[in-house]
């Protein structure tokens, strides 16, 4: 018999639970990403993955859903106001912009990202209400 890629019952409804709990406040962050179901299904995700990614259409959709991870990142930055997380979305969004063959918005937001991390020297003071608004 063949073993399957896809996470058990019992993971999915520890899983599960542990999502109940997280959201009802029962349960941590850091519990419910430490835990071994959880850990269990992410590797088995990672399996699949791996294993699609030398078919050609697999591959294509797993990119698209790298990219709108990276968008919905940067959508998370703006609406919370998290200016580290502003910068890492910018910065992963970067390849995006070349390969699409936006090379303006490859050199005007690397530019962006070179002013930004120079910002703590430059604008001290600016720097830290980016920070401070983002808490």
């Amino acid at each position: 018999m063949q073993k399957s890629h896809f996470p058990q019952n019992e993971d999915l409804k520890e899983a599960q639970g542990l999502l109940k709990g997280l959201l009802d406040g029962t349960e941590t962050l850091d519990n419910v990403l430490s835990s071994e179901s959880v850990t269990r299904i992410d590797k088995r995700i990672n399996h699949v993955k791996d294993a699609m990614a030398d078919q050609r259409t697999a591959k294509l959709w797993i990119q698209y859903l790298d990219m709108v991870k990276i968008l919905q990142l940067f959508i998370k930055a703006e609406r919370t106001g998290n200016w580290e997380l502003h910068l890492d979305a910018v910065r992963k969004m970067l390849p995006i912009f070349a390969a699409a063959g936006h090379i303006l918005y490859a050199k005007s937001a690397y530019l962006y990202l070179q002013q930004m991390e120079g910002l703590p020297t430059s604008h001290p003071e600016v720097y830290q209400n980016f920070l401070k608004d983002s808490m």
